[in-house]
């Protein structure tokens, strides 16, 4: 599976893992999946590990799903940090992903580093 998303044992954070390629219909189960386990968790911190992240999805993928998002009653109280993926061009999507989700008033950061990253959801 190119995700896999769960909540954290050592932070009330759920974190989803991203690898390889996906397709826009799955990163569209990915963001689901994440946010049905933060309605039953009732946790609104987010990790998305899109370190060994390499694309397969468009830029217009990102933008509907940060536009959903935006439509979430309460979503101006989540926080997602992102690490950058290795791959160049997936890395410039999740610069994108970010810029859309702050315009939409979604809270997105970008981190190379995961202690930067949960240091930052847990202030």
């Amino acid at each position: 599976m190119p995700w896999q998303c769960a909540v954290m044992s050592d932070y009330p954070v759920i974190e989803t893992r991203y690898a390889g390629e996906l397709d826009p219909s799955t990163l569209e189960l990915a963001v689901r999946a994440t946010l049905q386990l933060a309605e039953r968790s009732r946790i609104q911190r987010f990790l998305a590990d899109c370190t060994e992240l390499l694309g397969g999805h468009s830029i217009l993928t990102l933008f509907d799903i940060a536009n959903t998002l935006s439509q979430i009653p309460g979503v101006t109280t989540m926080r997602e940090a992102v690490l950058l993926p290795k791959a160049a061009s997936a890395a410039d999507d999740v610069r994108f992903w970010e810029t859309v989700c702050l315009n939409r008033g979604v809270h997105v950061r970008i981190f190379n580093d995961r202690t930067d990253a949960l240091g930052w959801l847990n202030a």
